[in-house]
Formats: structure tokens, sequence, C-alpha cells
């Protein structure tokens, strides 16, 4: 081996055992973790009044609505799809034309066909939880 190569090789060499290291060392540091059901019970119970509360006004829609993406934010695998589901309802019940008869007939129809979602989360918030949800009057 020519002298002016061993820097070369030794810098390869180097460089081979040191990246499965660093790698290692940045898996155990680990990066963003997967959201839990703990997480998610106690972002359920810390604003459980604003998503059961009645929803009456503006105000209120605000509020609920930020409760649930709030929640969204920190659903588990098990639960997410079907907690995004809930919360682009409660969004468009926040935003409903109560004037309109039409917009009130297409919000019953994506009510309906939510309701195994609705479903989903509320059995999950229940048995995951212990916590029933339901919404106020």
């Amino acid at each position: 081996m020519r002298p002016h190569a061993r820097p070369v090789v030794r810098a390869v060499t180097r460089a081979v055992l040191i990246a499965p290291l660093a790698a290692l060392a940045l898996a155990a540091c680990g990066g963003p973790e997967a959201p839990t059901g703990q997480a998610f019970c106690a972002a359920v119970s810390s604003k459980l009044e604003q998503l059961q509360g009645p929803v009456t006004d503006p105000t209120t829609a605000a509020k609920a609505l930020e409760a649930y993406r709030d929640v969204a934010a920190v659903a588990p695998a098990p639960v997410r799809d079907a907690w995004t589901t809930v919360t682009e309802l409660v969004e468009a019940a926040a935003t409903l034309d109560l004037t309109s008869k039409d917009a009130q007939a297409k919000f019953a129809e994506r009510a309906l066909q939510a309701a195994g979602d609705v479903q989903t989360v509320t059995d999950y918030t229940q048995t995951t939880c212990g916590v029933t949800l339901s919404t106020g009057g």
C-alpha cells in the first residue's frame, strides 16, 4: 500500500466503524414517540368538559373543536382514524349553516356515515380510559 493512501484507508475504516454506532446511539435516544393509550386518556380526561359539553353557540363550538383537535394529536393507532373522522364531524357541525335545509341534510348524512367511527371512539375511550363520552344537551 502506498504511504499516502493510508490516511484515506483509516478515514474510511473509521467511518465504517462509527456509522453503525452513531445509528445505534440515535435509535437509543429515539425520535418522536408514537402516541400511547396513556397519553390519549390523559388528554381525553383533561378535555372531557369540552368534548362532552353542549355546543350552543360559536364559542362553545370552537372550544369543542379545539379539544377534539388536541386529543387527535395524541390519538394512538387503534383509534386515530376514527378520532379524526369524529373531529371532522365536529368541525362540520361547528360551521353548519343552520338556516340551510340542504346543509342540515348533508350533515345528517355525514353523521350517519360516521356512526361506526363514533362507536369506535366511544368504545375505545370506555375500554381504555374508563371514560364514557356522551354529548351534552
